[in-house]
């Protein structure tokens, strides 16, 4: 699978997993999102928006977040995988702890799979909209409150049972 981030910083080279705990919960998705498009096309009008939006330089967000991507070939009948993290300070290991997943399936037709991985309801609720708004080919923006770097401590976005390094630990 071919790997992509969205931010400021990009991805660098290709780093170990952090062994953090996460609190995991799939998000009912009994009425998913079926759009018509293939998991690619619909992964470049999330990613295409989630930069201008949210993740890219002049983005809401891009200072506190960030998003990575697996995009398999376009002959595989894997899915594409979009991953909000929270940003951290180093410039070489930017991503800290993944907050929502987000799946990408199907071949004709896409469904959209959400996957909680340590965000709290405002969070969720904010990335779950954004992306399925932009997934449908909406370009508007709309509102990042859930996610927003004015309204708490640093850890505001993560779910209780989650941590965050400092720097110190992270050297």
């Amino acid at each position: 699978m071919a790997g992509a981030c969205l931010g400021a910083g990009g991805c660098g080279a290709s780093l170990p997993e952090a062994n953090l705990p996460k609190a995991t919960a799939l998000i009912d998705n009994s009425h998913a999102t079926t759009i018509v498009g293939s998991p690619a096309d619909i992964y470049q009008r999330i990613a295409r928006q989630a930069q201008r939006c949210w993740f890219g330089p002049f983005g809401k967000l891009h200072t506190q977040y960030m998003m990575h991507a697996d995009v398999p070939p376009p002959t595989s009948s894997e899915p594409v995988t979009l991953t909000v993290h929270r940003r951290l300070d180093s410039a070489t290991k930017p991503w800290g702890p993944g907050l929502m997943r987000l799946e990408l399936s199907g071949t004709s037709t896409t469904t959209l799979t959400f996957e909680n991985i340590g965000s709290k309801p405002a969070a969720q609720k904010t990335i779950t909209t954004g992306l399925t708004r932009w997934a449908n080919g909406r370009t508007d923006c709309g509102d990042a409150e859930g996610l927003s770097p004015t309204t708490g401590a640093a850890t505001e976005g993560l779910a209780t049972g989650t941590t965050q390094r400092t720097g110190a630990e992270r050297r």
